[in-house]
């Protein structure tokens, strides 16, 4: 029986919404297995009950588990705040260990909304259609999710989730701020390998010594359906605008490889992506040298770009 990529997902963020939260549910007896209507066939033959919860008490093997609809994931019991902010901490520190594109188990160009939607409300504190509506067939979600104020002053990072047809074809996050070591420039390049290209913008001023000037650089991955951003403050020294993102954490844009997105459309930004520059044009680092470099998280190189360049902004 050929199983469906969306039951995949929807497997995926089961388990990964159980084991997260596993801590806020009621314990089972040793061996138990939780399951929900219209979502498994054991042994090939009987399919469970509509509308039952069954306990197991040997979990199948994975040839007499086959998966045939969308998982209906057990209800959760409503968590805390500080839960939610514990369990959308680990989130954002492993993805659940789920390779980007994905996002703690949520694939654009694969997963539906709906599916998505009833993962992150668990977790969610907002969650917002705007004036748009979900029977759309495209619309765009802001979900709010909690952490700690060492991640956000604000107490929360918005994730927004675009969607067509019903499933989620791009994502844009709002990253940690400060040095939190979530997404830096070095765990992207030892885990993605050197980006396509490496870009680069800051916006244009009169300089005067001592002021910080916004820094921009972004990683972009065309190929892998993503690009990660790194805010940082630059100086003026010696007529260069110096700017060191080793220690930032990333802000990824991830979208359906499929897509093909250019830069510009995959930052969603036409007024802003024109003042980029390509890493080779602004400093006299090639992206070989980049990569080098800031594959080690303990590098002390810093970026630097002529600050006459940016005059014409």
């Amino acid at each position: 029986m050929r199983i469906r990529n969306k039951t995949i997902c929807s497997y995926k963020l089961v388990v990964l919404l159980l084991s997260v939260l596993a801590a806020c549910q009621p314990e089972l007896a040793p061996n138990e297995l939780v399951v929900t209507r219209d979502t498994l066939i054991i042994s090939g033959t009987t399919a469970l009950p509509t509308a039952t919860r069954e306990i197991l008490t040997a979990a199948p093997t994975t040839t007499q588990m086959l998966l045939v609809e969308t998982l209906v994931p057990t209800p959760i019991p409503s968590l805390s705040r500080g839960e939610k902010e514990a369990a959308a901490l680990e989130l954002y520190q492993t993805n659940a260990d789920c390779k980007l594109p994905c996002w703690w188990g949520i694939v654009p160009g694969e997963t539906e909304w709906q599916t998505a939607k009833l993962f992150l409300s668990t977790l969610a504190i907002n969650i917002s259609i705007g004036t748009q509506s979900e029977s759309d067939p495209f619309f765009s979600a802001e979900v709010d999710i909690p952490v700690p104020e060492s991640l956000s002053q604000y107490g929360f990072l918005r994730q927004t989730y675009f969607v067509r047809d019903e499933i989620i074809v791009k994502i844009t996050l709002e990253g940690p701020w400060g040095t939190s070591n979530i997404g830096t420039v070095s765990e992207i390049l030892n885990n993605y390998g050197p980006p396509t290209e490496v870009l680069l913008s800051t916006l244009g001023y009169v300089f005067h010594a001592g002021d910080d000037y916004p820094f921009h650089i972004v990683l972009f991955y065309p190929e892998k359906g993503m690009l990660i951003r790194y805010f940082d403050d630059a100086e003026l020294i010696d007529d260069h605008l110096t700017g060191c993102i080793q220690e930032d954490s990333g802000t990824p844009v991830l979208w359906s490889p499929n897509l093909k997105l250019t830069f510009i459309e995959a930052l969603g930004k036409q007024n802003s992506a024109q003042y980029y520059k390509s890493l080779e044009e602004a400093t006299d680092m090639d992206l070989e040298t980049f990569y080098q470099t800031y594959l080690d998280p303990n590098t002390d190189v810093c970026i630097e770009t002529p600050a006459e360049l940016w005059m014409d902004k």
